[in-house]
């Protein structure tokens, strides 16, 4: 009879042993779930606080701007007015860097893609860049073919559409001798699988 009792006590321990292992797992569930409801509802609770009302427009209903897209427009702003200044004082790198962070942001504003595009290819730029240049004068032309900025673009991108040429056909040869110089390099580690013979 004691051997019956010990088994009924083990079976009873082991499910015992179970059932605490199921609420642990079931706590550890509800702490991580929670923890993601808590991180959604202040993420969409921080959209909502950062939303503030603008006066009504014509229709008299009041209008919801994010203070966000605001912020962005004058980050944009104040990065194309740096690259402005950048160029008129003759800092041609530093501009380029101004007008490169406003188009990874807005690259769809053709101005700023002249404005680029003028900066890489000026006879000012103690590093001038004719590829890149003229890509984003054609860019910007792409984008808005009859703009003020579209004639002086086309203008340049005759005038520097040959050394462009000439600089990605350079690069293009340098990209191939060091294919081809690495391919000769790798030669010298092949074994030849039968013995040369004279």
């Amino acid at each position: 009879m004691s051997t019956v009792n010990r088994r009924d006590a083990k079976s009873a321990a082991k499910r015992r042993a179970a059932t605490r292992r199921r609420i642990r797992g079931l706590g550890k569930y509800i702490f991580a779930y929670s923890i993601i409801a808590i991180l959604v509802i202040g993420t969409v609770s921080a959209v909502f606080i950062a939303q503030v009302p603008v006066s009504t427009g014509d229709t008299g209903i009041p209008t919801v701007v994010p203070t966000s897209a605001s912020g962005a427009n004058d980050t944009l702003a104040v990065l194309a007015k740096n690259g402005d200044d950048a160029i008129n004082a003759g800092r041609y790198t530093e501009a380029l860097t101004f007008y490169r962070a406003y188009l990874g942001q807005n690259p769809a504003d053709g101005d700023v893609q002249c404005k680029l595009g003028k900066a890489y290819v000026s006879d000012q730029n103690p590093q001038p860049d004719y590829v890149a240049g003229v890509d984003h004068l054609q860019r910007a032309v792409s984008i808005n073919p009859n703009a003020s900025y579209a004639a002086e673009a086309q203008t340049l991108i005759q005038q520097w559409g040959t050394k462009a040429i000439e600089g990605a056909t350079a690069t293009a040869q340098a990209s191939s001798a060091v294919t081809t110089t690495t391919g000769i390099t790798n030669t010298d580690e092949i074994t030849p699988s039968k013995p040369l013979t004279p």
